[in-house]
């Protein structure tokens, strides 16, 4: 009987990033694996057409998962920081039991495009570690993550350093660029936002703020009505976002690659790692973990320093997402068959 490959990761929540890497791995999935069944796991607000050999799994029935799952099976988790208890030990927990499911069926389990933690507590550490440890290959998206799986015991051989999959994606053409500060924040920068935006108004910056998550909208709305230009839903909104912007200020990570790519100058906002991890990987120190730092950034100033640098490293970080691809894609194929 022909290998499965099950795909998950926190898909079909409406998220941009999230959304655009299942978009990748699926497409990856599917051209590595054209014969195979391909089960997507999503939430409920997953709205994009199948392909063809892709049928949507319910990714919270686990015990119709294990009864599905046969050996030889390959499980993906594809993109994304799926061991952390920051969000909540409820996240962690299913993930750790989706990793275990898949192993004790007799499943290839593979993580890819992770990031990694924050991961606090003895029993939720020491639980992460007895799942690592028994997964075949885990891509750490950056030099930080890497250093973290690398702490948790799992062994050379099994660790590989790759970037973020959103690198290699292709995007529109960016629009016409001008004068503008664009905003991405999560919930708990509203006071990065206020500040930020006084700072932008005081500099002669012309604001807006756009939500990459259903869970930001409501907030966004209320902090700045005056701003808010809406839910971003995919690539083309995003580039559409961009016309008029010189400088995009983002807590979403992939908000700050996806700018980046684009072109734009970047400044990173809020306090998780990975955010300061990217800015650092693009060459900018331009990060403030929360409000008060701002008011020492001076907008125009950095609005103008993106240039060659800027340009150089995102080509490098496209390149490096190129080569991870093709190296991956031979690791699934070759655990496809020997499965």
């Amino acid at each position: 009987m022909s290998p499965q490959i099950f795909l998950f990761g926190y898909y079909g929540y409406g998220n941009l990033g999230d959304e655009l890497m299942a978009d990748y791995y699926r497409t990856l999935l599917a051209e590595l694996f054209p014969g195979l069944e391909r089960r997507l796991l999503v939430g409920p607000a997953f709205c994009r057409s199948l392909l063809a050999g892709e049928r949507p799994g319910n990714r919270w029935h686990l015990p119709q998962l294990a009864w599905s799952t046969r050996p030889g099976d390959l499980w993906v988790a594809g993109g994304g920081n799926l061991l952390q208890n920051a969000t909540s030990r409820r996240s962690l927990y299913y993930y750790l039991s989706l990793l275990k499911l898949a192993r004790g069926r007799g499943a290839r389990v593979v993580l890819l495009g992770q990031g990694f933690g924050p991961l606090v507590g003895r029993l939720d550490v020491a639980l992460a570690r007895w799942v690592l440890a028994r997964v075949d290959l885990v891509e750490a998206r950056d030099d930080e993550s890497w250093c973290a799986f690398r702490a948790m015991g799992l062994e050379p051989s099994r660790l590989y350093r790759g970037v973020d999959p959103l690198w290699d994606l292709v995007l529109p053409p960016a629009p016409a660029t001008g004068d503008g500060l664009l905003l991405i924040l999560r919930q708990p920068e509203f006071p990065a936002l206020q500040r930020l935006a006084q700072a932008a108004l005081a500099q002669g910056l012309a604001v807006k703020a756009v939500a990459l998550a259903p869970s930001d909208e409501p907030f966004l709305k209320r902090a700045c009505p005056r701003f808010y230009h809406g839910l971003v839903r995919d690539l083309q909104e995003f580039v559409a976002a961009l016309a008029g912007v010189g400088l995009v200020a983002s807590s979403r990570l992939h908000g700050l690659i996806l700018a980046a790519k684009a072109g734009f100058p970047v400044v990173g906002i809020g306090g998780p790692p990975k955010i300061q991890a990217c800015c650092r990987g693009l060459g900018q120190t331009w990060y403030a973990a929360d409000d008060r730092e701002l008011a020492t950034l001076s907008l125009r100033r950095l609005q103008a320093a993106g240039g060659a640098g800027l340009s150089r490293r995102v080509r490098e970080l496209q390149s490096q997402g190129r080569k991870v691809k093709g190296e991956l894609a031979a690791v699934l194929t070759r655990l496809v068959g020997d499965g």
